[in-house]
């Protein structure tokens, strides 16, 4: 990764880091990927430019290529309560984080523009999930599809073309075959 401020350089890390779920003690892939932990960038922003101890949520990592920027969220717990996780939420937080004046999103991508015109065109968004945490009777693509819109009060395809050039909903081997392999 690129020189970077310190917010932005004290979260380097890695898919298989961020990809931890604490309460299972689970790791949803054990890709090196050099991914930034939003997470981490969440909380220098909430502690440094918001100067609150209650923080917003955000989504798990932000990959970065060039002028292409990837969002990814991954969800190992109970499919049914996505949207009581505020889905939604992370995705409206994090870009909202990404976008101000005080983050230095700009020295991690020089191209990068605070808009959404500009989001739309370079940033993609992708939740990984794990389908055997999916009741047997949910566990088909238009199902699951169907469901992640309802439970998020807006279906995740919604923000293709409005906030992300793409939206994609991965099963922990979807993401591996159709991301990972692809990027490194």
């Amino acid at each position: 990764m690129a020189k970077c401020p310190e917010c932005f350089e004290a979260n380097i890390s890695d898919l298989h880091t961020v990809s931890h779920d604490d309460k299972n003690n689970q790791y949803m892939t054990d890709s090196c990927i050099a991914v930034y932990d939003f997470d981490g960038i969440k909380d220098w922003y909430w502690g440094n430019v918001i100067k609150r101890r209650e923080k917003g949520p955000s989504n798990d990592a932000l990959y970065i290529d060039g002028d292409r920027m990837v969002f990814i969220e991954f969800k190992n717990g109970n499919f049914e309560v996505y949207g009581k996780n505020g889905l939604v939420t992370k995705i409206y937080d994090s870009l909202l984080i990404l976008f101000d004046e005080e983050t230095p999103t700009k020295e991690v991508c020089k191209d990068f523009r605070a808009s959404i015109n500009w989001s739309r065109s370079h940033i993609e968004y992708i939740l990984v999930y794990n389908k055997d945490k999916i009741p047997p009777e949910h566990n088909s693509r238009k199902k699951i599809n169907m469901e992640l819109g309802r439970l998020a009060r807006f279906g995740l395809s919604r923000y293709e073309g409005f906030l992300f050039s793409k939206v994609r909903t991965y099963t922990v081997d979807e993401f591996e075959a159709f991301f990972v392999k692809n990027v490194q």
